[in-house]
């Protein structure tokens, strides 16, 4: 009985998706008002995140098979949206000599680094995946900036707050308080610097914050609260 009624609720999950996106086909005979698009726009959002609410359960309540059946199936859409996007980015812009708009490296990295972040803190200690998640970022932006201003002095100015991520990285096991605050501040920081203060558009801004201010915010955060311990 158990094993039907996943398997019930797992079909049932994936006629709901597939109907929230057709939904998103009939935007197209709304009014021309931005404001009545951008709330048929969140109402779409509220439903699609929905199903999510089912994946927070007691693990005693699912299904064997039904967690396994849904882990499988979403790494299959997830690696197909990937594969996708970068066909897309290759045939249109890349083989043409451009590079690709702002939103298909949002699409790509946005999703990517959510799931970086969540499997780190669910497997690992918080200290240690603090470690490694703000060494790797870090040092990815700093290895940007050097090679953004070869032979320039900026380079010594843009790399600056990322060196400063790695020393805090390092420093995790040992001060974890003091850098969960530090890091917080700095992902705050980072927040009034790259979006609020900053005309990136909407696509720049929300891949500027899954990429830096994200990482280093949520570290800080779990270090303050959940210091030593899994999600």
């Amino acid at each position: 009985m158990k094993s039907v009624f996943g398997q019930y609720t797992s079909l049932m999950r994936s006629i709901w998706m597939m109907l929230v996106v057709i939904s998103i086909f009939l935007a197209a005979a709304l009014p021309q008002n931005p404001w009545c698009i951008y709330s048929y726009g969140a109402f779409v959002l509220i439903l699609l995140a929905l199903p999510l609410v089912m994946e927070f359960k007691k693990k005693s309540e699912l299904d064997e098979m039904q967690t396994h059946n849904t882990r499988l199936s979403s790494h299959i859409v997830y690696n197909l949206t990937v594969g996708l996007l970068i066909i897309i980015m290759m045939k249109d812009y890349y083989s043409q000599g451009e590079n690709a708009p702002n939103q298909f490296y949002m699409l790509l990295l946005t999703p990517m680094t959510v799931k970086l972040l969540f499997n780190m803190f669910a497997n690992l200690p918080a200290w240690q995946a603090a470690r490694i998640i703000t060494i790797f970022f870090g040092a990815s932006w700093t290895l940007f900036a050097v090679l953004s201003h070869v032979g320039d002095i900026v380079v010594v100015i843009e790399a600056t707050p990322f060196l400063l991520l790695i020393v805090l990285g390092l420093m995790t096991k040992k001060w974890p308080v003091i850098c969960g605050l530090l890091l917080t501040l700095l992902g705050i920081f980072g927040t009034w610097f790259f979006i609020i203060g900053n005309r990136f558009d909407i696509y720049m801004k929300i891949l500027m914050t899954s990429i830096l201010i994200l990482p280093v915010l949520t570290s800080g955060v779990m270090l303050l609260i959940r210091n030593g311990k899994k999600l």
